[in-house]
């Protein structure tokens, strides 16, 4: 299983004509809803990581993206291959 990571941005803008994509579907309608209606909700979030991102943001601490590091992958199935 991939990493997973949340990202926290400030929308500058609202682009009624735009879709927003995840995981290659269209999001189909956007719903703001606080934190408690968010929990009385939870049987229908896609993973219990969804109210655990909501409480790690709630919580604190925020990180600069340079916190994130991509590393080559060259060669890594060859070493995981031989184990």
């Amino acid at each position: 299983m991939p990493p997973k990571f949340d990202l926290t941005v400030a929308a500058i803008a609202e682009d009624a004509g735009r879709f927003l994509m995840v995981e290659e579907r269209a999001i189909v309608r956007t719903l703001w809803l606080g934190r408690r209606e968010l929990e009385a909700r939870a049987r229908e979030h896609r993973s219990p990581l969804v109210m655990a991102s909501i409480d790690d943001y709630l919580r604190g601490p925020r990180h600069s993206l340079e916190l994130l590091r991509q590393l080559p992958l060259d060669g890594i199935e060859a070493r995981m291959a031989v184990g």
